[in-house]
């Protein structure tokens, strides 16, 4: 979405008007989803994150300054998700993911992919998060950093390694 979009439904949600919330949900819902999904490997989960990744945002819209809507949505899903692992006192671990995508009858491609998101949680929590952001979701290099606090130059760097760390795993899958 282009950045005087944002502005204008920002405007509105600050100005009382309701119907910006939908619209923010319905264009962010299915990323935001995608997003913890990858995190957590639970649909259930997700979609119970996901929820609660709008609702914090509606509650705190009026209270912060906020300038982008989408950098700031990923903010709150990746500390929802920490707080869920905090919680639950569990780290992921790649017996307990879902992947339900290479049963039998499926494409090929989703048999990849089911591959390619087994290579993703082998990666270290940051690599993982950075791939799927950038990869997946298509967050700029200065959406990320302002989601995780952190230079360009960082984003970077740390992407570049990561998916060279992934590349490295899926080959020696092959």
């Amino acid at each position: 979405m282009k950045a005087k979009n944002e502005k204008l439904i920002l405007t509105r949600l600050k100005s009382g008007d309701k119907e910006a919330y939908s619209e923010i949900y319905y264009l962010y819902v299915d990323a935001i989803f995608r997003f913890i999904f990858f995190r957590t490997g639970n649909r259930e989960t997700a979609e119970d994150l996901t929820q609660e990744v709008f609702l914090k945002f509606i509650e705190i819209v009026d209270k912060e300054h906020i300038t982008q809507i989408r950098p700031y949505l990923y903010r709150i899903a990746r500390n929802l998700v920490i707080d869920y692992y905090k919680k639950s006192d569990s780290n992921v671990q790649i017996e307990k993911v879902e992947y339900r995508l290479t049963e039998e009858g499926k494409t090929e491609a989703e048999a990849e992919l089911a591959i390619t998101q087994k290579a993703l949680f082998r990666l270290k929590e940051e690599w993982r998060e950075l791939i799927i952001m950038k990869h997946v979701d298509g967050l700029s290099h200065n959406e990320i950093a302002k989601v995780l606090g952190k230079s360009n130059v960082y984003i970077r760097v740390n992407l570049h390694r990561a998916v060279k760390a992934l590349k490295n795993i899926l080959e020696e899958n092959e």
